[in-house]
């Protein structure tokens, strides 16, 4: 006689995205504030550029309507990966906790992007949600035609898994210091400066344009938001695709390559 009270296992990377998708709604508060924080920054971003605007009719290829919605895709696009996910990996690290992870019978990159997919869910509602917010009040959004919104859609997804790795990559450094915070600094400010957060690609000095194009760092942001912005088509769009694949391809060796030569020089703290 079948034991009718007994749950069928999951495959344990959903049970890793579920718990994770959990751990967000139930922490929705602290996410939630750390959403207004970023609404908060767009809006000093807003006001800046509209002071830059206020003096010229475009800069490159973006006039005000494209800048608006430059910035407000941005937003939806650096919201893709919770800085929480990162924070709870680098504090395993930091508090000794990493060794949970290395006797478990997963793999610790395809767990730790488990639990990054089941938070991307809430993270990326809500971001929507205050994007669309800030469309009907304050910004004046170009809207991508059928192609364009294909192509970011696809782009979006690769641009998570691009963050993904570099943010695994950083905790994998991590392994080998005991003073994790001066590394994520730095990496963050390495991003919003060469991922076109901060500023658009297109409008950069040409040597540090040079330099963004040869790093998987603009792919994250600035890649789908040219696709959403149809300035990217065809054929160019399918190579810009095929970039970010090539990066998550590239990252993801890496990642493994790097595993294997810090694991072993870990150093557990916090006993």
């Amino acid at each position: 006689m079948a034991d009718l009270g007994r749950v069928a296992p999951r495959w344990a990377y959903a049970s890793l995205a579920a718990a994770s998708a959990h751990t967000a709604i139930a922490n929705r508060g602290a996410r939630l504030l750390a959403l207004v924080a970023s609404l908060v920054a767009l809006a000093i971003q807003y006001e800046l550029w509209s002071y830059v605007y206020g003096r010229r009719a475009a800069i490159g290829a973006l006039d005000w309507p494209a800048m608006q919605t430059y910035l407000l895709v941005a937003f939806v696009a650096n919201s893709l990966l919770a800085p929480s996910t990162e924070a709870m990996l680098l504090a395993a690290v930091r508090e000794g906790n990493i060794a949970h992870l290395l006797v478990r019978p997963v793999d610790p990159m395809a767990a730790a992007l488990a639990s990054a997919v089941g938070a991307a869910g809430f993270e990326l509602v809500a971001a929507i949600g205050g994007a669309i917010l800030g469309a009907a009040l304050v910004f004046d959004v170009v809207p991508p035609g059928g192609l364009a919104a294909a192509a970011f859609s696809a782009s979006l997804a690769l641009a998570f898994l691009v963050k993904f790795l570099l943010s695994y990559l950083t905790v994998v450094i991590a392994l080998r210091t005991l003073h994790v915070q001066g590394l994520v600094w730095t990496r963050t400010a390495v991003f919003n400066l060469l991922s076109g957060a901060l500023v658009p690609v297109a409008v950069m000095p040409e040597a540090l344009r040079a330099v963004v194009e040869a790093l998987p760092f603009r792919d994250v942001i600035a890649t789908p938001i040219e696709l959403f912005l149809g300035q990217r088509a065809g054929l160019d769009a399918a190579l810009a695709l095929g970039r970010q694949a090539a990066w998550v391809l590239a990252l993801t060796a890496l990642a493994r390559w790097a595993w294997q030569r810090n694991v072993g020089r870990l150093e557990i703290q916090g006993g």
